[in-house]
């Protein structure tokens, strides 16, 4: 009997179970690489989760290992390398297309209806899933297909068709498979060719500086206190020609003249001004000037406004020295805080601005959705590489998301990477010079649905190496804080608890 011979019962249910098996192997790989992605398991991203992604790799796993090893009978470490590492690539469209096309689920704002746009869009959200993350599933998914092909050609040698029999068979097969389907030719050379262009995508967003230039700026305080008013209410008068939403206007809440201490409150990602009402006004109450301005882009009448689409971080940081600027004129002291979005604002401001005494940043989204620090980077880099979206915050509720009236459900990539962007200038800078605000205090939530407190304790430490004083608080997990803790429109907002242990901490307690 040969190598080519009609394989046996017995090789054929081996044949099976090493199908089975690599099938298993790879999906149990993929979801061993989620860590290296998103720090978990991924467990808390709605349908696309752990068992999702398994099973999509399973089943692609199986499928490549039939086609590639087990139907031409030929196993080595190169061909399994290849069939994990397709695994893993198909793994991303099937489970797209399950959760679009046979559950509906559409986590960013494409209005889907028709089923050719359900796979259309599912494709597109599984291209981003790779060019995002994807890579390390691939590496992964390639180096455990390498071993199980070794494996399988130690131990099932007699399974094996000699390598020229194999080539002369499947060569006669391809050439007459395209005298009689010209078509194929040109799909598997349109299949190519957006490969290499996905692999320069992938290795542009991975390895391309992120560039952080043009995000300093130069104080211009406002020493009087009537031209800060002036300035507030130049800032209100355009907000309304702006149809901003009237709850969220810039907001002052003054003594009268100049005081001892301002506390400038920066609002959160797509929330506004109307955040910060209740605290504003126990801030007020104990003698400090309050300002609340509001962010580029946000806070307008339509919640559904595209206006975060063109937020950049430069905008930002414009906005954050503008906003210095006229708290000088509001108190001898200024304090900034920020929460979330205005976090980023309130650690730029420590990084670079001498005149501001004190920033509380509270969460602050200096790394984002559990990402590793070595993603942050590739994230903006990949946001702003690639078209504009808008994702739900609630892929379920959509507009009838549980929460503030005024804040926004959805929330634009290109708004993120530029948040991404000042986040990854104040962690360069602060590894290159001490911050120049004289305290700096940081207030992290250990069950943040949102944040990556790793990234925020990595440009902690920094600023400490530079000379830096640099305080903390954390709330413990045991509260199950939302990410939001200041607003009390948010679900189990817990301000009974939060406030009295935040108005010490701002008041230098």
């Amino acid at each position: 009997m040969t190598h080519d011979s009609t394989p046996t019962t017995h090789q054929r249910t081996a044949y099976r179970l090493w199908t089975l098996g690599a099938g298993l192997l790879l999906g149990l790989a993929a979801i061993l690489s989620l860590p290296l992605i998103f720090g978990d398991l991924g467990g808390d991203r709605g349908v696309v989760n752990w068992f999702t992604i398994f099973l999509g790799s399973a089943l692609a796993g199986g499928g490549f290992w039939w086609l590639l090893i087990q139907r031409p009978r030929q196993a080595s470490p190169g061909r399994g390398a290849l069939a994990g590492g397709l695994a893993a690539l198909l793994a991303y469209p099937l489970v797209f297309l399950v959760m679009l096309v046979l559950l509906g689920e559409a986590p960013l704002e494409l209005r889907v209806g028709s089923l050719p746009s359900r796979i259309a869009y599912a494709l597109l959200a599984a291209f981003f899933a790779v060019a995002f993350g994807g890579w390390f599933t691939l590496v992964v998914g390639a180096a455990v297909g390498a071993g199980l092909g070794w494996a399988q050609r130690r131990l099932l040698p007699a399974t094996q068709r000699t390598a020229g029999s194999f080539v002369a068979t499947q060569t006669g097969r391809a050439q007459a498979s395209a005298r009689r389907r010209p078509w194929l030719a040109g799909l598997v050379a349109i299949v190519g060719v957006a490969a290499v262009l996905l692999g320069a995508l992938g290795a542009w967003i991975w390895f391309a500086p992120l560039n952080l230039a043009g995000l300093e700026r130069a104080a211009a305080p406002v020493a009087e206190y009537g031209a800060a008013v002036a300035a507030i209410e130049a800032q209100q008068a355009a907000e309304r020609a702006a149809e901003v939403n009237p709850v969220c206007e810039s907001r002052l809440l003054s003594h009268g003249d100049k005081v001892e201490r301002v506390v400038v409150l920066l609002h959160g990602f797509t929330n506004c001004p109307a955040q910060y009402t209740q605290l504003a006004q126990q801030l007020y109450y104990l003698g400090d000037n309050v300002y609340i301005p509001r962010l580029p882009g946000h806070g307008l009448a339509d919640r559904m406004t595209p206006a975060l689409a063109d937020l950049s971080a430069e905008e930002l940081a414009s906005f954050a020295g503008a906003s210095a600027d006229i708290a000088q004129g509001l108190g001898e002291h200024v304090t900034v805080v920020g929460l979330s979005g205005g976090g980023n604002v309130a650690a730029w401001l420590a990084q670079e601005r001498s005149d501001v005494d004190a920033a509380v940043l509270i969460a602050p989204m200096l790394g984002i959705l559990k990402l590793p620090e070595y993603a942050v980077k590739p994230v903006a880099n990949a946001a702003l590489t690639l078209p504009d979206f808008f994702i739900w915050w609630d892929a379920a509720a959509k507009e009838q998301i549980a929460g503030p009236a005024y804040a926004y459900p959805r929330y634009a990539t290109k708004a993120v990477a530029a948040l991404l962007r000042l986040s990854a200038f104040v962690d360069w800078r602060a590894g290159e010079a001490a911050p120049a605000t004289g305290r700096i205090l940081v207030v992290t939530n250990a069950a943040d649905p949102s944040v990556n407190n790793a990234v925020v304790a990595s440009i902690m430490d920094k600023w400490r190496a530079r000379g830096g004083v640099v305080d903390a608080h954390e709330f413990a997990a045991a509260l199950d804080l939302p990410h939001d803790i200041i607003d009390p429109n948010q679900p189990d907002a817990q301000i009974e608890h939060v406030y009295p242990i935040l108005v010490e901490l701002v008041r230098g307690g």
